[in-house]
This record gives C-alpha cells, structure tokens and sequence, in this order.
C-alpha cells in the first residue's frame, strides 16, 4: 500500500521452507530471473531512464498489467557476483544510485504504473518517508545524502510531463483486472517494518 517494495526474505531471515513452493510474487531481482523474449519486447523492455534500482520491479509491473504473471521459482538456480572482485559493492551501490536513483524511481515508477485509487495513498506515503529520511540524514551529518534525495524529489518533478505520457500509454492498454493483480500481489508488514527500515536506511545507507 505504501509503494515499497517488501522482500520476502529479509537478510537475517531463517528458511525453514517456507520459499521452497512456486508461488507468483510482484517482482524479482534483475539479477535473477528470466522473462520471455516476446513478452519483453510486449511490455517495452527495461525503462532505461531508471538506470539501477527499481527497474525490474517497472518491468515487472508492467508484465502484470499486460496479464501475464511473475513467479518465484524455488528450483532455480543463480550465481551471481555481487561482492565481488568483478561487482564490488561499494562502487556499485554508490550514493549517487541508492539516494538519487532510489528516490527518483520509486516515485517515478509509482506515478507511471499505479491505479489512481493506490497512488492517492502511495504517493503521499512516499513524498513523507522521503522527505523524512532527508532530515534524519541531516540530523546525522550525512549531508550529500540528503540533498541527494531532494535532487531525486526534483527530477521527479522535472520529469513529470514524460512521465505522464509514459503513464497515458501504459494504463491505456490494461489486459487484467487489476483487483485481482494487487489483491495476488500486495503484503501488509507492521508498522514496525518501516520504523526499523528507514532507521536502517538513515545509520547504514541500506537500500531496498
């Protein structure tokens, strides 16, 4: 309901089986999944103005409204070199990706994808946990940061026209009931969940 994506499996989480059935979920990690090259190119592919973080999860949107479904397959198997010599962390996952692009594209894909029934609720959720997460971030001394989720708020706004023409065309050709979609899809973590991510978010720079 807040436009946030929940993970499943939290880092910390225990599996005692409870990931080992095929069940649809909203959308997986770009690092690990797989798509149809047909239903890519239907959908219209990555949005490469999102650049890292969030754009499987518009892509995945995407796939959805078009009536097809996402699945989390426990019998898959990825290896992926993240932390590693070829995709160190710290020069992937710099501020500039996690505060700018994190801030930019969950606002952006919220206003491109969602029904106006949910962004009512979201987008407002969002422009809060945003603008407070810049001033925890100022309070702590971590400056850049802050500024760099306002930055993401502005070429929000700067971009809004193209967004909007984005949202024209992809809510013009809806093929699933979209009840059924958020109702398959949707969770609803305790408060608590968001206390303790944006308290995260604000001491370690987590992203997510």
């Amino acid at each position: 309901w807040s436009g946030f994506i929940w993970a499943r499996a939290e880092s910390g989480v225990q599996d005692i089986g409870q990931f080992d059935k095929t069940e649809p979920i909203f959308a997986g990690k770009s690092a690990s999944c797989m798509v149809k090259r047909k239903v890519f190119w239907e959908v219209g592919g990555f949005d490469e103005s999102f650049g890292i973080l969030g754009e499987e999860s518009d892509l995945a949107w995407r796939i959805w409204l078009k009536d097809h479904e996402v699945y989390y397959v426990p019998d898959s198997v990825t290896y992926h070199a993240f932390n590693t010599k070829f995709k160190p962390v710290n020069k992937f996952y710099t501020d500039e990706r996690i505060y700018f692009n994190g801030c930019r594209n969950y606002l952006h894909m919220l206003l491109k994808n969602a029904p106006w029934y949910m962004l009512a609720v979201a987008l407002p959720a969002q422009l809060f946990a945003w603008l407070s997460a810049a001033v925890g971030h100022t309070l702590v001394g971590r400056y850049k940061a802050s500024l760099l989720i306002l930055r993401g708020i502005g070429a929000v706004c700067y971009r809004l026209p193209s967004i909007l023409w984005q949202r024209k065309e992809v809510r013009s050709d809806i093929r699933v009931s979209e009840l059924y979609m958020l109702s398959t899809i949707l969770r609803n973590p305790p408060l608590s969940y968001y206390l303790n991510r944006l308290q995260s978010y604000i001491i370690r720079g987590t992203h997510g």
